[in-house]
């Protein structure tokens, strides 16, 4: 005696039944074009947030920069435009990996202050982003009157 026929089984029914089994095979490819989407932007993000970091770090460091040579360029007996620039450079290359540092020190004798501008690049990690960093700094200058 021969056995009925048994009619096959769907491939979908098989895999959860109809439009869910289909759905649950589709899960992983949305969750991979999902991941290709979003990987640029976190890396955009990340980037940006080191930029950021770096660019706050050297502005620091320039702020100190100026105010220990403006210090040093207004104590009495010293030479402005040299040991003021001096110091703000070797605080500079203690505390920061700024580049392009120009400073410029202008000394008024008629008023008696000395004025001492910084200008320094921060490293970049992301193009396109402001990385130029002033900052000036005005004191008197110290001296004997006789």
């Amino acid at each position: 005696m021969r056995r009925p026929r048994q009619p096959h089984a769907a491939p979908a029914a098989a895999s959860g039944g109809g439009l869910r089994g289909r759905l649950a095979a589709e899960d992983g490819a949305s969750q991979v074009v999902q991941l290709v989407l979003l990987m640029p932007l976190l890396a955009l993000l990340l980037a940006l947030v080191l930029h950021l970091g770096l660019f706050l770090t050297t502005r620091q460091a320039v702020i100190t920069a100026t105010a220990e040579g403006l210090k040093e360029a207004t104590l009495y007996g010293s030479s402005p435009t040299v040991d003021g620039e001096t110091r703000a450079r070797q605080v500079l290359a203690d505390h920061s990996t700024a580049t392009a540092v120009t400073i410029d020190t202008r000394v008024d004798d008629l008023a008696g202050t000395i004025t001492l501008t910084v200008h320094a690049d921060a490293p970049s990690v992301a193009p396109g982003l402001p990385r130029t960093i002033r900052h000036t700094a005005t004191a008197t200058h110290e001296g004997w009157l006789p």
